[in-house]
């Protein structure tokens, strides 16, 4: 399976709602993972170091936020590297209030599994 077919099915678990397929199968145990951003700005952003960190992450994006539009523009393949074009809409639960945004996805996967991830 090419990188970008497996990214493809972790995007396609994490919409299911899938956390414990998501940590068995995709993650390492040791993944680094980045969002962008201030924590008191964004209680999403900021490294998140080891699987479970990684399932916290998206437990709490799905407690903050509903997803109303997630989707890739572009994959490009560099070795173990893969970097995805992608954009989202999403409405915020405390406010009601929406917002969407352009994002750069960044992964490293070794050993069919990703190592690092970064998102700008």
């Amino acid at each position: 399976m090419s990188n970008t077919e497996f990214i493809k099915n972790m995007y396609a678990t994490i919409g299911q709602g899938d956390m414990i397929s998501l940590k068995k199968d995709f993650l390492a145990e040791n993944v680094d993972w980045l969002s962008v951003g201030t924590s008191p700005d964004n209680p999403l952003a900021g490294v998140k170091s080891g699987s479970q960190a990684v399932v916290a992450y998206f437990v709490l994006a799905e407690e903050l936020v509903e997803v109303l539009e997630f989707g890739q523009h572009e994959f490009v393949e560099m070795g173990n590297a893969l970097v995805v074009l992608g954009f989202e809409k999403v409405r915020v639960k405390a406010t009601g209030k929406h917002w969407e945004t352009e994002w750069v996805h960044i992964y490293t996967i070794e050993n069919g599994k990703i190592i690092r991830q970064r998102e700008f």
